[in-house]
């Protein structure tokens, strides 16, 4: 089973300036400081991760990670494809304590339901919040009362909540949701954000977490759904043979799930959509033969270790991201913040920065709304990173190699005294020169003015401050007049951002690739598993046959660069042998190709 864990926090607003400024030698060992194949010891998980009990939890269901095929037919189950709502003793996703998609209920400004809602919401209108702080009490009060207090049991781990558009998972885990999901499919970009922003917040308040693939898809043309029921179909007029989405994308989305460390993928619709008709004798179809093949898959490799997520991003508390269509999902993309409530200033526009240009490029701002093919993104930095909200425990903080500060944050004493101790005990922290006053307690110098495309290493205790942003060289305008003029950088600038993060992923990933592309990596006593995808080279638009671009194709190197030796690897996913030069080996990845490679360590 996968468990959950997280080595490394990363503070967005520090990832800035990640270049190579004023470098300050850190005395705390890097687990891959030594030469790659000289440790004689066998490889353990403790040496990636810290405290793993933080990062595991109980299942949903019989200790193991389940494919859930909505709704009951039994058939899915007689035919290895999952399983169904009858395992959980019922419904859990559409109870009256489900907030199921809550966040997209929110009314909008003018009191029309948003397009995107569920249940209409009026939290917000006509009497709206004046501040983010009080949008946030709103919705605390709201998820209390409506859902909360509804539910027959408080503790019930099947308490659930639901966010798609609105990437709001712990606000749900702060009101006391125990089992948080996420939505993907239908027309929401930026999968791998909303996994890590799940992950986080399971890890943070202790819950169960799941995936649910929504298989509508919209364009201009009308919305539709995935059916291959041509006679009977269970939609009406929106079911279509090329509706949806692509089968490459539906199964590189469920495989990603399980190895970032999910309880459950939710097939949403799935027990219409996998066959071709309600017959009892009826054929799986190509997306009943990818549940199949993800849960054929997981039962047999039910044991794969912990996810490996080395770096925390840490959210303020108020951040009320939404993400969408332009980012505020439906009704007025010019006020993303909180559900059209506020504008996005500098420091959410930084924050957003990181995410859409430095770690996923352009998967948050993809328009999806007529082709699926920017939803995930190739990344130099892979599927490492867990979000956080700003007041984590330091327990949880302390599991994590580097924490990166977004914009917003204003820390608390407490909250103060816990990132300095983080850093002492030997942590990296990211901030950018925007938080540089929040530390000014500390007997550390930080600088406040860096080169934008720079940074500086700042040791404290056992740790460093990676500090960059403010500063550089000017940049032009013109004037209403047309009048050139030169403005210097200053804060909430990532121009240095990529060169930490290049920096701290040579010392705390384990592997270094030929070519940018999706990856993630899970370890267990023994063992490292990779999971490398392509996400590149596919493409669907709304009701219409997938297109594949084979130049696409990646002929793909991977070096193993830990402290060990790779005795063996394996594809294990698609069940063959690969061949080894030492602790190297090379993988041809089609467009849209997946494999999982087993590493045995020595």
């Amino acid at each position: 089973m996968f468990k959950k864990i997280i080595p490394a926090i990363l503070i967005l607003p520090l990832l800035a300036c990640s270049g190579c400024g004023t470098v300050a030698n850190n005395n705390s060992p890097s687990p891959l400081d030594s030469t790659p194949g000289q440790d004689s010891r066998p490889f353990s998980a403790d040496e990636l991760i810290k405290n793993a009990e933080l990062w595991n939890g109980e299942r949903l269901l019989n200790d193991e990670f389940q494919l859930l095929i909505e709704y009951f037919d039994d058939r899915v189950v007689k035919d290895g494809l999952g399983v169904n709502y009858s395992a959980f003793g019922g419904d859990f996703l559409h109870t009256p304590y489900c907030a199921g998609e809550w966040g997209n209920g929110l009314l909008t400004e003018s009191g029309s339901v948003s397009p995107y809602g569920v249940k209409a919401v009026s939290t917000f209108y006509p009497n709206p919040p004046k501040t983010r702080e009080e949008a946030y009490e709103r919705i605390q009060e709201h998820l209390k009362l409506t859902y909360i207090a509804a539910s027959p049991d408080s503790n019930d781990k099947l308490l659930t909540s639901m966010n798609c558009f609105y990437p709001w998972h712990h606000y749900a885990g702060e009101a006391g949701f125990k089992n948080l999901g996420t939505e993907i499919g239908v027309t929401a970009p930026g999968y791998q954000f909303r996994l890590a922003m799940n992950r986080g917040a399971a890890k943070q308040y202790g819950t169960t977490w799941f995936v649910d693939f929504s298989s509508w898809s919209a364009g201009d043309d009308g919305e539709f759904i995935l059916d291959y029921n041509v006679e009977n179909p269970e939609w009406e007029s929106y079911s279509s043979p090329t509706g949806g989405h692509s089968i490459n994308l539906v199964e590189r989305s469920f495989l990603l799930s399980y190895m970032a460390g999910a309880d459950a993928v939710i097939a949403e619709g799935g027990q219409h959509i996998a066959y071709y008709s309600r017959d009892d004798e009826s054929e799986l179809t190509p997306y009943g033969e990818v549940c199949k093949k993800i849960n054929g898959f997981a039962k047999k490799y039910s044991d794969m270790g912990t996810a490996y997520t080395p770096y925390a991003i840490i959210l303020d508390k108020y951040h009320g991201m939404g993400i969408g269509n332009g980012r505020g999902v439906a009704v007025n993309p010019d006020r993303p913040i909180f559900g059209n409530l506020f504008y996005a200033d500098e420091e959410d526009e930084f924050t957003y920065s990181i995410f859409d240009t430095i770690l996923w490029k352009g998967a948050l701002s993809a328009d999806v709304y007529d082709n699926e093919e920017d939803v995930m993104a190739n990344t130099k930095y892979g599927d490492t990173f867990d979000c956080l909200l700003q007041n984590a425990s330091p327990e949880l903080l302390d599991t994590y190699s580097a924490l990166i500060f977004s914009g917003n944050i204003e820390l608390s004493d407490e909250e103060l005294g816990n990132y300095a101790n983080y850093v002492k005990n030997g942590g990296d922290l990211v901030i950018n020169t925007a938080h540089v006053h929040l530390f000014a307690g500390l007997d550390v110098e930080l600088p406040g003015d860096i080169n934008n495309q720079n940074y500086a290493e700042v040791p404290y205790g056992n740790g460093r401050f990676y500090v960059y942003g403010k500063g550089g060289l000017p940049e032009m305008s013109y004037d209403a007049d047309g009048k050139m003029q030169f403005t210097y950088c200053g804060d909430w600038k990532t121009g240095g951002l990529g060169l930490i993060l290049d920096k701290l992923h040579g010392e705390y990933m384990p592997f270094a690739f030929s070519d940018e592309i999706g990856y993630s990596v899970s370890v267990k006593d023994g063992y490292m598993y990779l999971y490398a995808f392509n996400n590149e080279g596919v493409s669907k638009e709304n009701n219409k046959p997938t297109v594949i671009d084979e130049t696409k194709a990646v002929e793909l190197t991977v070096e193993y660069t830990g402290d060990h030796s790779v005795l063996s690897a394996e594809d294990i996913y698609n069940r063959h042998n690969v061949e080894l030069s030492g602790n190297t080996f090379s993988i041809d990845l089609e467009s849209g190709g997946m494999a999982v490679i087993e590493l045995k360590l020595g």
